[in-house]
């Protein structure tokens, strides 16, 4: 009897032990097929095979598991505009881009504080106009004012599959509103999705604005997907993580730019940036003042300043303009933290997406936070010191 438990016992014990083996292992007859481990993405082996996919384990990314960022709270995810933490709502829902107007009688404009990038470029008679892209909008309730439609500013806000927001537009712009990938939003035609607040403004056409519920109510009205299409490109910008912020002392040619001035290529508005070190921001001014959100009090700042010199003319009218917003040839700066480096920029296509690289052909790695993006005519000067 005592034999015989003795016998059982041990084959027990070899069966736990077994059972607590590494399941991957290879036995000591057998070369194993693969020897598997876990990398970003997925399931790869040593060798460079691809290896099995496990289900239900998402890719990732560093950045993502940033353990000095991490989420506030469940179901949040990164911005595609700003890599901050917003909710998985939200960066589902297709972003809103506004032609807003930036002649003096238009001030103060309403939450562009909270447009996770921010566009400027000149219209007719060196007047610019912005044009804001929100990820977060739905629950905004007041942005503006808005004004009418250059065709070229539809060309960048494409590259986020927005859905676009303007009030009337010059006629050469009909051509690419009228294209059905273009969901936009006219003003003049669906009038429920702005109203007016004239009593603020010297005259009609600098008083119209939106919120988020009648514009999410008119798109849904004209059978605009809240959601984005198969026209999206996720990973727009590359962004570095809170940990390992991009610095670019260590880019060849990089540059002192505490300060950033437009003057010469905005001459109206004569924008600037002024770099404050204490929380690593660039705070905008335009007309000799800060630039003021009406909604919120804040100052416009940014993590991020684009120069996007880009080649343009005037059209057989002599006034209007036309930007040749996909090129591979032209240049620009990336400016952040303090520094800034000579870039360049391609875009192919009118609906491509905006990619910008350094002197060594590397994609250039935003820091976390807003983006300004100036296009600037192709051979005016920018002030960065």
């Amino acid at each position: 009897m005592k034999r015989k438990l003795t016998v059982i016992l041990a084959v027990l014990l070899t069966i736990s032990l077994t059972a607590c083996t590494n399941p991957w292992a290879a036995s000591e007859n057998t070369e194993p097929e693969y020897v598997p481990h876990y990398t970003i993405g997925g399931w790869d082996d040593v060798s460079g095979n691809s290896g099995p996919v496990i289900p239900n384990i998402p890719a990732f990314s560093e950045e993502e598991y940033d353990l000095s960022d991490p989420a506030p709270s469940a179901g949040m995810v990164r911005s595609d505009l700003t890599n901050e933490w917003i909710f998985s709502t939200a960066a589902s829902t297709r972003p809103l881009a506004v032609m807003v107007p930036n002649n003096m009688n238009s001030l103060p404009h309403y939450n562009l504080s909270k447009a996770g990038v921010l566009y400027e470029c000149n219209v007719e008679y060196e007047i610019t106009r912005l044009m804001p892209v929100f990820d977060d909008w739905t629950g905004l309730e007041r942005i503006g004012n808005i004004r009418s439609a250059r065709d070229y500013f539809v060309n960048m806000a494409m590259e986020w599959d927005p859905i676009f927001l303007h009030i009337g537009n010059i006629w050469y712009a009909d051509e690419i509103l009228s294209r059905p990938e273009v969901n936009n939003i006219d003003g003049n035609k669906k009038d429920k999705a702005i109203y007016r607040v004239s009593t603020e403004r010297r005259d009609y056409d600098q008083s119209a604005y939106t919120n988020g519920y009648s514009v999410k109510n008119v798109a849904k009205d004209m059978g605009y997907s809240l959601e984005h299409t198969n026209m999206y490109t996720p990973g727009h910008f590359s962004f570095a993580p809170k940990s390992n912020p991009t610095t670019l002392t260590d880019v060849y040619g990089n540059m002192n730019a505490s300060y950033v001035s437009l003057d010469v290529a905005y001459p109206i508005d004569t924008p600037y940036f002024t770099y404050n070190s204490d929380d690593n921001l660039y705070y905008r001014y335009e007309y000799g003042m800060p630039h003021m959100d009406g909604a919120t009090g804040e100052q416009l700042s940014f993590a991020n300043i684009i120069i996007q010199n880009t080649y343009r003319e005037y059209r057989q009218d002599g006034a209007y303009l036309i930007y040749r917003m996909h090129d591979d040839t032209s240049d620009g700066y990336f400016i952040t933290r303090g520094r800034a480096v000579h870039i360049t920029w391609k875009k192919e296509g009118t609906y491509g997406v905006t990619r910008y690289y350094d002197d060594n052909g590397d994609e250039i790695i935003l820091n976390q936070g807003k983006t300004m993006i100036c296009i600037v005519q192709k051979g005016d000067s920018v002030t960065i010191q």
